[in-house]
């Protein structure tokens, strides 16, 4: 295997693993924002 070869297969690997790190923090964010939704309209409710 040649070091261009072994680099792409790095930058494959690295990417994988940003990608599920990304989608992790997405799923994060939709959470804290569904939460956020959710007791703005309790507050609105209560108000």
């Amino acid at each position: 295997m040649t070091t261009a070869e072994q680099l792409k297969k790095t930058i494959v690997e690295q990417r994988k693993i940003v990608d599920k790190k990304i989608e992790g923090l997405k799923a994060i964010v939709r959470e804290s924002q569904e939460r956020q939704r959710t007791q703005t309209e309790q507050q609105r409710r209560q108000g």
